[in-house]
C-alpha cells in the first residue's frame, strides 16, 4: 500500500479511519504551536492515519538527509523512502543447512 504524506492544514477537514471527524487541535495540541506538522493521509488527503509529527523527527526516523533541501523536497524524499520496497530477507541458518544437504545428496548420486 502506497503511503502519502502532506503538511497538516488546519483549514482542511480530516477524518480518522473510523470515519469520525478528526479534531487534531483538541487531540494533538502541538498542531497549534506554529511548527510545520506532517501527517500520513490517504491518496485524496481526506483520512488522517498518523499523529501529526514535525518534519525533522520524521526525517530522522526514516534516515533521510535533509541538509540543503526545502520542506517540500524533504517531504517527497521521506515519502519516497517510506514507499521503497522492503529488501529481500536473508536466508536463515535452517535454509542454508537444507540447501547444503540437498547439494550433498545430489553429489552422492
Amino acid at each position: 500500500m502506497k503511503r502519502f504524506l502532506e503538511f497538516y492544514n488546519p483549514e482542511k477537514t480530516y477524518y480518522y479511519p473510523n470515519n469520525k471527524l478528526a479534531t487534531p487541535e483538541l487531540d494533538y495540541p502541538i498542531v497549534n504551536s506554529g511548527l510545520k506538522m506532517v501527517i500520513e493521509t490517504d491518496e485524496d488527503g481526506i483520512y488522517m492515519y498518523t499523529v501529526p509529527t514535525t518534519l525533522k523527527i520524521l526525517a530522522g526516523r526514516n534516515e533521510v538527509d535533509i541538509t540543503g533541501l526545502s520542506d517540500e523536497e524533504v517531504l517527497h524524499a521521506i515519502q519516497d523512502k517510506m514507499n521503497e520496497p522492503l529488501p529481500a530477507p536473508e536466508p536463515s541458518a535452517e535454509d542454508r543447512i537444507a540447501a547444503a544437504l540437498e547439494y550433498q545428496n545430489l553429489l552422492s548420486m
